[in-house]
This record gives structure tokens, C-alpha cells and sequence, in this order.
């Protein structure tokens, strides 16, 4: 099971879905998307083909540090999730119920799914970090 966590496969999964995600947002009506939605949005797009490129590479040099870089932007992406969501509370008196509850619910849903992923990629980034990695899996 440990070694599942640690595949390629699942890791490169991990990239394309942080690209559905942040690309899925765009969905939200424009008038309760915030600028700092739109900038982690076009970070998080960047960091996940970071990912996929770092996972790509024949070499795993600087596998670390992407892996870093793409937990760091998926924080600030959740935060601005988050934010974006606050923010929207206070402009659903505009809009309908049922809008403001879809776009809630699927708000908290994107921050689950990237949560979850982060864990996935923290822990393969652990391993890699304190030596323990198992030779990674390939696809």
C-alpha cells in the first residue's frame, strides 16, 4: 500500500487533477470570483505542470524541491478557495439560494479534493526526503 502512494501513476494523477480543479473553478459566476482567486488559479495551473513535468523528467534530481513547490502553491490555492468563499458570503444577498449553496458546496468539495491530494504528495515528499523512498514505481 505504501509503495501505491509513491507510484508515478498516482502522482501524475495527482498533477492533472490539480489542472481540472483550478481549471473547474472558472465555473463560478464571474460576478462572485475575486482577484485572488484568478491569481492562485493561473499558480496552482503552473505548480500542477510543474508536477507533471518534474514526474516526467528521466532524472529525479530536483524531484524535491517540485514536489515543495507544487504542496506550497496547492496551500495558497486552498487558501484562496477559502478566501473566495468568505468573500462570496457577503455577496449572496445578489444572487439566489440555490447558487449560493451550489457554489459553496463546490468550493469546500475542490478544498477536500486538493487537501487529500496534499497528503498523497507530502507523504511520497517525506520518504523521498528522509531516504526511505523505495525505487518509484513506474507506470
Amino acid at each position: 500500500m505504501r509503495a501505491i502512494f509513491n507510484s508515478r501513476f498516482v502522482q501524475f494523477t495527482i498533477g492533472l487533477m490539480g489542472i481540472i480543479v483550478s481549471s473547474a473553478t472558472m465555473g463560478i459566476p464571474y460576478n462572485l470570483q475575486t482577484k485572488v482567486l484568478a491569481i492562485v488559479r493561473a499558480l496552482e495551473l503552473t505548480a500542477s505542470g510543474l508536477l507533471i513535468f518534474g514526474l516526467l523528467k528521466k532524472r529525479d534530481l530536483h524531484k524535491s524541491k517540485i514536489m515543495m513547490v507544487w504542496l506550497i502553491c496547492t496551500l495558497l490555492f486552498v487558501a484562496g478557495l477559502f478566501y473566495n468563499m468568505f468573500e462570496g458570503f457577503w455577496m449572496f444577498y445578489r444572487i439566489d439560494v440555490a447558487t449560493s449553496i451550489i457554489v459553496t458546496a463546490s468550493l469546500l468539495g475542490a478544498a477536500a479534493v486538493l487537501s487529500g491530494m496534499m497528503y498523497v504528495v507530502y507523504s511520497g515528499y517525506e520518504r523521498l526526503v528522509d531516504g526511505t523512498d523505495e525505487q518509484i514505481l513506474t507506470a
